[in-house]
């Protein structure tokens, strides 16, 4: 099933829903206008539009919504933070808000070799981005980039972590976000964003630590409240 992202146009989606449920049931075309819930808007070309994180889901004849997704679904190229879990031979498993843990080969790290293993501990962060998603196999990770240099990636030491929604998190990178900016303004701090959800903080001090995250967690209820209010404008 199709996972959508907020802003993702949801025309193409619904005509083809329609128009198997009318094939299914040979009906003949429907005269009235697409009725839409929760999770749907329209924005300024008029186009249908989802405004969560989530799945579209079809009411016969001609109702729709997007129902949140409460789970992270691995993308390839996501960037996430994950909790490891367990370690095997070969690989860590790492809890990163799916349905079943991600695996970590002990060789998707900068200059790592079977005789020189990168060592992270059970509980420990990481950071790393989703080299291959399938929904019938296991999540891999890697904490190198494309040339097969860290980059951003692997362990994060000390800090804490803090729990917001996907939609929030990948709004906290999107370009139009200067969030994250504006809070380095007054604050020195190091941050890793995940797209499942997490955000890792890590300033001088834990009051200051703490202080960022509630920042961030008072402009999460900000833009929850804005989409809800889209939402309901349409």
């Amino acid at each position: 099933m199709k996972l959508f992202l907020p802003g993702d146009s949801l025309a193409d989606f619904m005509q083809q829903k329609i128009d198997r449920y009318r094939k299914k049931t040979k009906s003949p075309a429907i005269t009235e206008e697409i009725k839409i819930n929760a999770g749907i808007a329209q924005d300024r070309t008029g186009d249908l539009v989802s405004c969560v994180y989530g799945h579209c889901i079809f009411q016969s004849p001609n109702r729709f919504f997007v129902a949140p997704q409460r789970k992270y679904i691995g993308r390839a190229g996501d960037c996430v933070v994950g909790i490891v879990s367990s370690t095997t031979a070969e690989k860590y498993h790492v809890d990163i808000g799916c349905a079943r843990n991600a695996v970590l080969p002990y060789l998707s790290f900068e200059a790592a070799t079977k005789r020189k293993k990168t060592k992270i501990q059970i509980g420990a962060l990481v950071y790393a981005n989703v080299a291959e998603a399938n929904p019938h196999l296991e999540t891999e990770l890697s904490c190198v980039d494309d040339d097969g240099k860290r980059s951003c990636y692997g362990e994060l030491v000390g800090g804490m972590l803090l729990r917001c929604s996907a939609g929030f998190t990948r709004h906290l990178l999107s370009p139009e976000s200067s969030i994250l900016e504006k809070i380095g303004e007054k604050s020195h701090f190091e941050t890793a964003v995940g797209l499942n959800g997490r955000v890792w903080v890590s300033a001088d001090s834990t009051a200051t630590t703490m202080e960022i995250m509630r920042t961030i967690k008072k402009e999460e209820r900000k833009h929850s409240n804005a989409e809800g209010e889209r939402e309901q404008a349409y």
